[in-house]
C-alpha cells in the first residue's frame, strides 16, 4: 500500500487520533495505520491495556495469546484464591464472634474487615467465573457492565481500601492506648462501630476520582459489545493517582508507626522495671523479646505492603515510561493482572495475618464451641 494523504482527503476519508490513511494497491480501497493503543477502521477507539480492570485485561489476553491458553490457569488460581479466602474469613469470624473478643474495638474492626473480605472474595468469585463462562451477549451487554462497573466494582474497591485503613485504625488506636491510656466515649465498642461508619463515609468520597473515571464503552475487538475500562481526564487521572498511592501506602505507614510506636514504649517500660529489679536488661535484648511476642503486630503490615508494592510499582513504572500499552503486549498484560490479583491477597488470608500469630486469639479459637467439637470427633476417630 502507498500513502496518499491527499487521495483519501479527496474521497472524504479521515483517520482520527493521529492516524495515517493509506490508500491499497488496487486504488479501490483504503485503510488507517493507527498510532499505538488506538484501533477501529478510523482509529477511534483508544484501548490502553492500563485503563482495563483485571477481567477486561484477562478476556483481552484470551483473546490475543495465539498459542498458550490461559482460561484454566486463571481460573484454577482464582478458585484457589477464593477457596482458600473463604476459609480465612470464616475462621476468624469463628474467633471473633466470641463474647471477650467481639465486645472490645479490636473485635468491632476485625469484625468490619472480615465482611469486607467475604465480599471481595465473593466478588472475585463471581466476576471471573461470568467473565469466562457467561453468555458473551449477556456479559458484555450494556446493562451488564453498568451493573459491575458502576455497582459492583465500586462497592468491592470501596470495601478494599477500608478494609486496609480498618486494619491501621487497629494498630493506631493500640498505639494510643499504650502510649496515653487512650480511651474515648467510655465504651470501646461503640468508639469502634463509630469511627467504622466514618470511613463508610469518607472512603467513597476520597474515590470519587476513580468512581467517575469508569466507564462503560464498546470492546475494541467487537462495537456491538462492552467492556468496563478507565476514560478520564488529566486532572481526574491526578486525583486517582494521588489517592491510590494514599489509599495503598497510608494504611501500611499508619500501621508499621503505630506497632513500632507501641513496642517502643513497651521496651523503654521494660527496661526501666529491670533496672529497679536488678535484672539490667539492655535495650537490644528489651527488642528482641518485644518483637518475638508481638510479632503479630508487624505481619499484618507487613503482608499488606508487600502486596500492594507490585501494584504500585507497576504503574508508577508504565506511566512513566510506557504511558500507553497495547494489549497485544503479554508480559505487560500478565504483570497487570497480576499486580491486581495480589492487592486481594491481604483480604484472603484474614485468619493467617490476624488471628495466628496472635495467642490471645487462637486461644479464643481453640476454645469456640465449633472447634471443640471438631477436635472432640477427630480423637474419638483416633
Amino acid at each position: 500500500m502507498i500513502l496518499l494523504e491527499h487521495t483519501c482527503a479527496t474521497i472524504n476519508v479521515t483517520c482520527f487520533n493521529r492516524g495515517q490513511c493509506y490508500i491499497n494497491d488496487d486504488n479501490a480501497s483504503w485503510s488507517c495505520l493507527c498510532p499505538p493503543c488506538y484501533a477501529g477502521e478510523r482509529c477511534e477507539r483508544y484501548d490502553n491495556l492500563l485503563l482495563h480492570s483485571f477481567p477486561s485485561a484477562m478476556l483481552i489476553n484470551l483473546r490475543e495469546s495465539r498459542t498458550v491458553n490461559y482460561k484454566l490457569l486463571y481460573v484454577f488460581c482464582i478458585c484457589l484464591m477464593v477457596f482458600i479466602g473463604l476459609l480465612n474469613n470464616i475462621l476468624t469470624l469463628q474467633t471473633i464472634i466470641s463474647k471477650r473478643i467481639r465486645s472490645t474495638f479490636s473485635g468491632v474492626y476485625l469484625l468490619v474487615y472480615t465482611i469486607s473480605a467475604i465480599y471481595i472474595t465473593m466478588w472475585l468469585l463471581i466476576r471471573t467465573m461470568t467473565t469466562f463462562y457467561g453468555h458473551k451477549s449477556i456479559v458484555q451487554s450494556y446493562a451488564y457492565q453498568i451493573l459491575n462497573c458502576h455497582v459492583l466494582w465500586t462497592i468491592h474497591t470501596i470495601l478494599t481500601s477500608i478494609s486496609l485503613w480498618i486494619s491501621a485504625v487497629l494498630a493506631f488506636e493500640r498505639a494510643l492506648i499504650e502510649l496515653f491510656l487512650f480511651r474515648l466515649f467510655g465504651t470501646t465498642k461503640i468508639h469502634a462501630i463509630m469511627v467504622s461508619l466514618t470511613f463508610f463515609i469518607f472512603i467513597p468520597f476520597c474515590r470519587i476520582p476513580t468512581i467517575l473515571g469508569k466507564k462503560v464503552l464498546s470492546d475494541p475487538a467487537d462495537s456491538s459489545l462492552f467492556i468496563c475500562t478507565f476514560r478520564m481526564s488529566s486532572l481526574l487521572e491526578r486525583l486517582e493517582q494521588i489517592q491510590a498511592w494514599i489509599n495503598m501506602l497510608g494504611p501500611c505507614i499508619v500501621h508499621f508507626l503505630s506497632n513500632i510506636l507501641t513496642c517502643i514504649s513497651i521496651v523503654r517500660r521494660k527496661v526501666s522495671l529491670s533496672h529497679y529489679a536488678n535484672s539490667h536488661l539492655t535495650y537490644r535484648q528489651a527488642w528482641l523479646q518485644q518483637i518475638s511476642l508481638h510479632r503479630d503486630y508487624f505481619i499484618s503490615p507487613l503482608v499488606i505492603l508487600l502486596c500492594q508494592l507490585p501494584h504500585l510499582i507497576f504503574f508508577a513504572i508504565t506511566n512513566t515510561i510506557f504511558p500507553c500499552l497495547e494489549v497485544k503486549l503479554g508480559v505487560y498484560s500478565h504483570l497487570h493482572i497480576l499486580s491486581a490479583l495480589l492487592i486481594n491477597i491481604p483480604q484472603i488470608l484474614t485468619f493467617i495475618i490476624f488471628i495466628y500469630p496472635s495467642k490471645l486469639y487462637m486461644r479464643e479459637f481453640y476454645s469456640s464451641a465449633i472447634i471443640e467439637y471438631v477436635v472432640k470427633k477427630l480423637k474419638q476417630q483416633s
